[in-house]
């Protein structure tokens, strides 16, 4: 159990490193991308271009967008666990590098039918952790400051554990029971959001307590923690399992050393019994030739 919690700490650790170091290089990709749509479009004309569904203006947008984010994966780790997922006003799907559909087994046809043009919520419907889901859709709507993380699909077997919000304890416990490899599936989401309060034609998210429709831009930086880890470390699960089982040969051989000491004593109490018993007994039929001396 020592053994497990010295693991998991480092773990968790890395977790921490990682999260900062995605929301930095999110910070960069989204501070280049406000800074090129400021500096290409006039405002003015970009929102109503926006407003009246310009396919042109779109197409420009969506340039600047991949500029940054296509291909730049968190660390180099190239897959769909790693890469950016841009949202705009209610979690519309703007570039997606990160939800890999083919993963799923039956995808859907609304979504087949508008790649370009969906919700993040839409994904809901195909991911394997729906609760997981949920909570991650409340805490970007909410900028909350918690761990943020989908399970979109399962490379696990159904023993697996889900879990409904991914905190320091429940993780804890996961890794208590599947190890690192029941990381696997967690896509961690670390947004930065342009503007924090609103968009960058100055509209405001809430109004007199009433939220507004918004071009606010949200970019995602997201990675998977079990991706990062053996990246870095390759030999990081042969090297536990080496480690534990070498713990438990020493404990083996330990428990091994008790059971043979404590044989050995009981043997050679059971060798001081007999010996008293015997000093005893001889003591006794001394005694009763004595009596039997003085009778006669």
């Amino acid at each position: 159990e020592e053994r497990t919690d010295q693991e998991f700490e480092y773990i968790y650790t890395y977790l921490s490193q990682t999260i900062l170091n995605a929301s930095i290089s999110a910070n960069e990709v989204s501070s280049n991308i406000e800074n090129d749509l400021l500096s290409t479009f006039n405002l003015t004309d970009l929102k109503n271009a926006l407003d009246g569904g310009d396919l042109n203006y779109k197409a420009k947008v969506h340039e600047i967008y991949r500029k940054y984010t296509e291909n730049n994966n968190l660390n180099g780790v190239d897959n769909h666990r790693n890469g950016y997922i841009i949202l705009s006003g209610d979690l519309v799907v703007e570039e997606d590098f990160i939800i890999d559909i083919a993963k799923y087994k039956e995808p859907s046809t609304s979504i087949n039918n508008q790649l370009h043009k969906h919700r993040f919520s839409d994904y809901r419907e195909l991911s394997y952790n729906k609760e997981l889901f949920d909570d991650a859709i409340w805490k970007l709507k909410n900028h909350s400051d918690s761990i943020i993380a989908i399970e979109p699909y399962n490379y696990l077997d159904d023993s697996h554990i889900k879990l409904t919000e991914l905190a320091y304890e429940s993780l804890k416990d996961l890794y208590s029971k599947e190890g690192l490899e029941g990381l696997k599936n967690y896509q961690f989401l670390i947004p930065v959001y342009i503007t924090d309060t609103g968009d960058i034609f100055g509209q405001k998210d809430i109004v007199e307590g009433v939220p507004q429709d918004t071009y606010k831009i949200i970019v995602i930086q997201s990675f998977n923690l079990y991706d990062q880890i053996i990246h870095d470390s390759p030999n990081l699960e042969v090297k536990n399992e080496k480690d534990r089982a070498t713990l438990i040969q020493r404990y083996d051989n330990i428990l091994y050393d008790l059971n043979l000491f404590g044989i050995i004593i009981m043997v050679s109490m059971s060798i001081l019994v007999i010996f008293f018993f015997s000093l005893y007994n001889e003591h006794i039929e001394n005694d009763q030739d004595e009596d039997s001396d003085i009778t006669t």
